[in-house]
């Protein structure tokens, strides 16, 4: 694997893609000005003396890379020569033979719009909004501006045109008419920002009525997958009796849903109402806002970096009705998050916590590092469970009042037990496990599981909660 790392690095340097001997030996401006900062430079031989050295290098890391590879299966290899880890471009997963031209133009990421026309009403609430932002700004001009609070609510205030300045509203006016302009020539237009080839290779594709196009996990791309397996991935989710049920009918209820949107709403205001005197005037007025409340929408991603490849469950939750009350629950907990010792905010955080550990060998043995990773943890987050590791979290720290603990807990049940996804035409309920989506789920996930680290390995400062949750921890 030494070998490994050592060819990706040597391949990255764009100095070391030719031999010395047959490009430009002229250092770059770049590599001038750090020889300056070296001291007077290097001869021109002792530099092409090095180029030399690192191109051997580089050749002999090269032949070690291609004699690892007669070892692995293609797979491995295609994922190890092009990314390391997974391909981060489109995987096919559906079994069918896919033409490498769609394959190609799926590959550009949909950064190339399929159609030139435009839509220009998007232009024209645009400008509005623009021109609003202008006027307010020119409205307030002699005010000292102010960083945004935390828990601001835009406010709707629309300046009119006779209290702004002449030549703002000229500018807007022509940039008005200079957008508008364009977006007309543009539309009629007949260059697109790729061929027709790549255009109709995508439609073909997407348009197939057996395959469906879908995001990768972890950031890895497109896959595609038949519709089968799609639908399939979704139901081993939704039809689990043990975190969803089908409450299609009761939440419909002739109305399409608004009477048991506006009760859950009635519901979080009643909570806040409650605990008023804990929350500020702006967390309060937070947390009941009024929208157009629809259920979160089911869908998920591939998981192309496992085997058998298995579908990640997703439900955005901004357009439902707990969203903001759940955004103040993370606010309150993420500030603990620095200081839980088992967890680890990235990936650079890790080795930075790895930087001068000394590998301790026993007896002449390797030292191991080893990795372990929770099967779907969010679905399998027991909420009952939960909300006891939660209510000893919160005590262990003394967080603020015990009034603030009492509302953090009550709103955490409503937000756990209130989710509702909707999936073609159907309403589910999550009755167990946390929706990936919620703003407060990352911390509450954190502190759920770093509550059983501390239990298993048995630390004196959570005796008392080892001895109350021992029975529903080995159970």
């Amino acid at each position: 694997m030494e070998e490994l790392v050592q060819f990706h690095l040597l391949h990255s340097k764009s100095e070391l893609t030719s031999h010395p001997s047959a490009g430009n030996t002229t250092p770059t401006s770049e590599e001038s000005q750090t020889n300056q900062h070296q001291g007077k430079g290097k001869g021109k031989s002792e530099r092409a003396t090095e180029r030399q050295k690192l191109w051997k290098e580089k050749q002999l890391a090269i032949h070690k890379y291609k004699n690892k590879l007669k070892y692995l299966d293609f797979h491995t290899i295609q994922n190890m020569i092009q990314h390391g880890v997974a391909d981060t471009q489109v995987h096919n997963i559906s079994g069918s033979t896919i033409p490498k031209e769609q394959i190609e133009s799926l590959a550009y990421g949909l950064n190339f719009i399929p159609t030139t026309k435009r839509d220009t009403s998007v232009i024209e609430k645009s400008l509005q909004k623009f021109t609003r932002t202008m006027r307010l700004k020119y409205h307030f001009r002699n005010k000292r501006e102010r960083d945004i609070p935390q828990w601001w609510i835009p406010g709707t205030w629309d300046p009119e045109e006779k209290h702004s300045h002449p030549k703002l509203e000229k500018a807007l006016k022509k940039l008005h008419q200079n957008l508008l302009s364009a977006a007309q020539k543009e539309q009629q237009s007949k260059n697109s920002n790729w061929t027709k080839e790549k255009h109709n290779n995508l439609l073909n594709l997407l348009n197939r009525n057996d395959i469906l196009v879908i995001t990768a996990d972890k950031n890895l791309g497109y896959a595609i997958c038949t519709k089968e397996w799609y639908i399939s991935a979704v139901e081993k989710h939704l039809l689990d009796t043990n975190s969803y049920e089908d409450v299609t009918f009761t939440f419909l209820n002739d109305d399409n849903g608004q009477t048991s949107i506006a009760n859950l709403a009635d519901r979080i205001s009643n909570l806040a109402d409650t605990y008023a005197s804990i929350l500020l005037p702006e967390e309060y007025a937070w947390i009941i806002q009024k929208h157009d409340w629809v259920p979160m929408k089911f869908y998920i991603t591939a998981k192309v970096h496992k085997m058998p490849y298995a579908g990640r469950p997703i439900a955005p939750s901004m357009n439902w009705v707990t969203f903001h009350l759940s955004e103040w629950l993370a606010k309150e907990l993420n500030s603990y998050m620095i200081e839980i010792p088992t967890v680890l905010k990235d990936s650079t955080d890790f080795l930075h916590s790895l930087h001068g550990c000394q590998p301790k060998l026993n007896n002449g043995k390797d030292t191991w590092l080893i990795g372990l990773d929770v099967t779907a943890l969010y679905p399998n987050m027991d909420i009952s469970l939960g909300m006891k590791l939660m209510e000893a979290f919160l005590n262990e720290v003394e967080h603020k009042t015990r009034q603030t603990r009492e509302f953090i807990l009550r709103a955490m049940h409503l937000i756990l037990t209130e989710g509702h996804l909707q999936w073609q035409g159907k309403i589910f309920r999550q009755k167990n496990g946390a929706a990936m989506g919620s703003p407060f789920i990352p911390p509450y996930a954190n502190i759920f599981i770093s509550i059983k680290d501390l239990l298993m390995m048995s630390l004196p400062s959570f005796k008392d909660l080892k001895k109350m949750l021992k029975h529903s921890y080995m159970s």
